[in-house]
Formats: structure tokens, sequence, C-alpha cells
């Protein structure tokens, strides 16, 4: 793995796992330097990932190489002139909105509709059920969650995996504006209905939290509109009926969601209380 001279890099943006650095020389390059306890396996995950996600001719930032910085691993990325992520479109031209959330729905239907390599990506449904089976939770809802799999169809189509308002950026590339597709360590295969849940949730379920309007550039009533015109177009209907039935079918699997938000925590308590309570709410409502 070849060492880099962090010197001759500028921090540009942080998250949850790593920080985005933009070389000073070549403003086409990115670096994602991963600073989290287990950051060399993120790294490489997301670095394999990427590669085969950009095989399959989803839009994606081009992937270079795997690096080492300041004692941490990072991955060397194509750097989106002008990028933006999609909460920050939003927060920026908040008139636009509906416009965005339009853009980003027509990109998830594409994504979802995308065959996935089924030997390079996991299963979504075998990940759920993993969560699901390590989890401290009650036999109640672990018993629901189960069953609630069971019922659920299974597809071979492309997941995010983390599909949120963050993870979908617009920028330049060649000259021409175009969207993509970022952080891409959790993605698989498996019915959408995984990938449209983690959009829910950080739209309708984390939306009046702080953090998550802080990490997303958006207040929780723009996080509320985007939601609503997101599944406008996903499902091609403004019928409010139609849209309560897509809101119900989806909700449900925040829970599983939220197992994964848990995990990634390791042990950040105000998170895991966070996420048990909003489990608790979910179960309450839909058992």
């Amino acid at each position: 793995m070849r060492e880099i001279d962090l010197g001759n890099w500028i921090k540009e943006g942080h998250g949850f796992t790593a920080d985005s650095y933009r070389n000073k020389e070549d403003e086409n390059l990115l670096l994602k330097l991963f600073y989290s306890d287990n950051g060399q396996e993120l790294a490489e995950r997301e670095f394999e990932r990427a590669m085969s996600v950009e095989a399959l001719g989803v839009p994606v930032p081009k992937t270079y190489e795997l690096v080492s910085a300041d004692a941490k691993t990072g991955i060397l990325f194509e750097r989106i002139a002008n990028k933006r992520s999609f909460g920050r479109l939003c927060s920026d031209k908040p008139e636009k909105l509906p416009e965005y959330a339009r853009i980003f729905a027509e990109q998830s239907k594409l994504l979802h509709s995308t065959k996935c390599d089924t030997d390079k990506f996991p299963n979504e449904k075998d990940v759920a059920r993993r969560l699901v089976q390590d989890a401290n939770i009650r036999e109640e809802i672990r018993g629901f969650l189960f069953e609630l799999l069971e019922r659920t169809e299974d597809a071979d189509t492309c997941l995010h995996g983390d599909l949120q308002t963050g993870n979908m950026v617009m920028g330049s590339s060649d000259g021409e504006e175009k969207t993509y597709f970022i952080d891409l360590g959790y993605f698989a295969y498996g019915n959408p209905v995984f990938d449209i849940s983690a959009l829910y949730l950080s739209t309708k379920g984390y939306q009046h939290e702080e953090s998550n309007q802080e990490i997303l550039h958006m207040t929780a009533e723009q996080l509320e509109d985007f939601w609503k015109y997101y599944s406008i177009s996903y499902i091609g209907s403004d019928d409010p009926q139609k849209l309560k039935e897509f809101e119900d079918r989806v909700a449900p699997y925040t829970m599983i969601y939220m197992l994964l938000i848990i995990e990634a925590a390791a042990g950040f308590e105000p998170a895991i209380r966070l996420a048990l309570a909003h489990i608790e709410e979910l179960y309450n409502k839909y058992k």
C-alpha cells in the first residue's frame, strides 16, 4: 500500500468514519481517509465494493487506489468538481426542493432496476437477518422482524445500502453536470424497500434530531417535504391513500436499519438509546 504525505492535502469534509481531503496540486483527486478504530477494514471493504459498483455502470466517481497516510488507511477517488450533496442543494435553494427530490427518486429507481452482481455483493436480506439475530432487543421484536423478512420478496437488483441525501451528489465531470452515488461501503442487492427505509429514517424518523439535520444540512420541515416529493415521484402518484400505503410498507424496515446504526455506533450510548426508542415506537405502531 502506497504511503502518501498528508501535507499535500487540504481537509474539506468530515464524516462519521472518515475525513475527505483535496489535493493541493491536482483538483481532480480526493482522499477519503478513515479514522475509526476499524478504519482499515472499512476502507478495504469500500474500495472493493466501489470498484465493483463502477463496473456495473452505476454513476459513481472513479476509484483509484488504497493508500496510507498518517498511520490511517484511505482511498483515492476522482474528485467531482462543484460537488454538492442533495441535502446541500435543498438547503441552498429550498424553492427547488421538489425538483431535487424528483431527481433523487428517479436516480433511486434507476439504481433499483439495475441487476446486481450477486457474486460480488452481499444479499441485504442475509445482512438484515444477522443484524436481527445479534441485536440486543426484546424477543417479541426479534420475532416480528424475522416474520417481516420472511414476507419480503427477494430481488437481485442494486441497493446503495445507506440511501440518504448526503450520499447522492451533483457535480461536474468533463464539463457536464451529473449525478453520482458516493459512500458505497454498504452496497448490496435485494428488495428496494431496504434502501427506501434508510431514506425514510433520515427524513421522517430522525427529522427532528439536531445531529441529523446538521449532517444532512436540512431542517425538519425540509426533510419531511423531501420525503413527500420523493414518494410522489417514486410511486408515480400523489394519491394520499397510495402515499400512506407506501409509507406504511417502508416504515417497519427502518427498525432493521436502526440495528445497523446501533452496530456502527460501537458503544456510543446516546445513539443506541435513540435507536432503541425508535424501534420500540415503530414496533408498537406496526405489530
